[in-house]
């Protein structure tokens, strides 16, 4: 008698949390970077800050991003390898 497969998804369905985050993250950066330019107190100080800012994150998501190519997307998870098969359970 076959072993059932179990429940298998893509690695991929694990971009879906990571595409909300960096979309709300980016809503949230320039929602902040517009409200420090625009009623910030105007001097130099305020631009590097907002470039500094600004470069920083273009930075660290370029490099998660570069990261994240490295990784098979299409690869699947089976949750049977967390919590083992039915055969296992009853002791065959």
């Amino acid at each position: 008698m076959p072993l059932e497969t179990g429940f298998v998804i893509p690695i991929s369905v694990l971009l879906i949390p990571l595409g909300i985050f960096l979309l709300f993250y980016i809503f949230y950066s320039t929602f902040n970077i517009y409200h420090l330019l625009r009623f910030g107190v105007y001097n130099f100080s305020l631009y590097v800050i907002a470039t500094v800012f600004a470069l920083g994150s273009i930075f660290l998501i370029g490099l998660s991003l570069f990261f994240l190519l490295k990784f098979d997307w299409n690869a699947p998870i089976s949750f049977n390898d967390f919590v083992g098969t039915d055969t296992e359970l009853i002791g065959l």
